[in-house]
């Protein structure tokens, strides 16, 4: 419709006769490696599952001074357990370091002393329970992540004040009548187009 304004002609062009522009469908990854494109596709995992909250470069620093993750590298490497990573032990096949940052498949495990940090950028707008959780999971993972996230919103003075729903009055049961056609009750609807 738009073009009935101006005058053209429309020619069919067969697809031998086309020329496609070959530097815009060279592929970038054709002259590299299988083991450097596994390298690169886990580097794109590990930044797009940062929390933009908390740095990479932290989240390495606090995983090498972080015990509970020094334990399960630990356990992973001799399989050795402690009873303070046991929780990890269920998850041993998901989990693996790279460049000094452990994974849970693609979700990065945030050390300890940088889960409050990760949980307030999770929270940022109020979401509800669901909603908080849903951002964390496709993120990041600890053992009870889950369980954080309901505490923290359940604390949120906000979050509280406004997801409270106001109670529904009770249902009043209504007398029998005495008697046939002294109460009635009819149901209207309308207008109606048949």
């Amino acid at each position: 419709m738009r073009l009935q304004s101006y005058d053209h002609k429309v020619v069919y062009q067969p697809g031998k006769t086309n020329v496609a522009d070959s530097l815009s469908r060279l592929s970038k990854d054709a002259e590299k490696s299988p083991i450097q494109l596994k390298d690169n596709h886990i580097c794109q995992i590990v930044d797009f599952a940062r929390p933009r909250a908390v740095s990479l470069k932290e989240i390495i620093e606090s995983s090498m001074n972080d015990q509970e993750i020094l334990n399960v590298k630990e356990g992973l490497y001799s399989n050795i357990w402690k009873d303070d990573v046991k929780l990890y032990k269920i998850f041993q096949n998901e989990l693996c370091f790279h460049e000094g940052i452990l994974l849970r498949g693609t979700r990065i495990v945030i050390p300890s002393e940088l889960r409050k940090r990760v949980l307030d950028a999770a929270h940022e707008g109020h979401p509800g329970i669901v909603s908080m959780k849903a951002r964390l999971q496709t993120k990041v993972w600890w053992p009870r992540c889950d369980k954080s996230a309901e505490n923290i919103v359940k604390a949120c003075k906000g979050c509280t004040l406004v997801s409270t729903p106001c109670s529904p009055n009770p249902m009043k049961r209504r007398e029998l009548p005495a008697g046939p056609w002294i109460d009635i009750a009819i149901d209207l609807m309308g207008p109606s187009k048949w």
